[in-house]
């Protein structure tokens, strides 16, 4: 499998529907791939927010084929509306590496484009295995953090065993 890190950057939005009747929409973005999800900051009262965020997917999540980016808007009251959304078939971005900046027509709404683009990083198999499950030990990974005993003359005849690792000292000594 190709596997990497996917960076989006969603610099801006423009012409997005008006969702609220009163006033201007208060848009955020969500990227969504595989069980991963990042989310915008909300912009207030603008059609044309703009974010300059940048997310860092990693592929493949799940077995998910698309990396959707949708716009919201924020509502104080009851849900937060859509304001259309995209998706990027997330294999054809492995193949091309890119996807250039631009604008990009959001669907299943009247108006609305996203100024964005995107970069894939391929990443090696192990590293990926890392990223997808961190905090896992990986097997490359067994000399780094070991828990060496360390013994500690405390005074004549008496000597102290305390580990390195911090969490174990402050259960077992004092």
């Amino acid at each position: 499998k190709d596997g990497g890190i996917m960076a989006v950057k969603l610099i801006r939005a423009k012409e997005l529907v008006k969702s609220d009747l009163i006033g201007k929409s208060d848009p955020y973005a969500v990227i969504k791939h595989g069980s991963q999800k990042f989310t915008t900051k909300v912009i207030k009262n603008s059609q044309d927010p703009e974010w300059n965020y940048e997310a860092q997917v990693t592929i493949p999540d799940q077995g998910d084929k698309a990396i959707t980016i949708e716009l919201f808007d924020s509502d104080k009251i009851g849900k937060d509306k859509s304001l259309g959304s995209i998706s990027f078939d997330a294999s054809q971005i492995v193949k091309q590496k890119v996807i250039e900046q631009g604008w990009y027509p959001l669907g299943g709404v009247e108006s609305g484009q996203v100024l964005m683009s995107a970069d894939f990083l391929p990443v090696s198999p192990s590293m990926a295995r890392d990223i997808l499950r961190p905090g896992l030990p990986t097997d490359g990974h067994k000399n780094l953090e070991v828990n060496r005993p360390l013994l500690e003359k405390k005074s004549e005849g008496i000597y102290e065993c305390t580990y390195t690792k911090k969490s174990w000292e402050t259960r077992h000594t004092g």
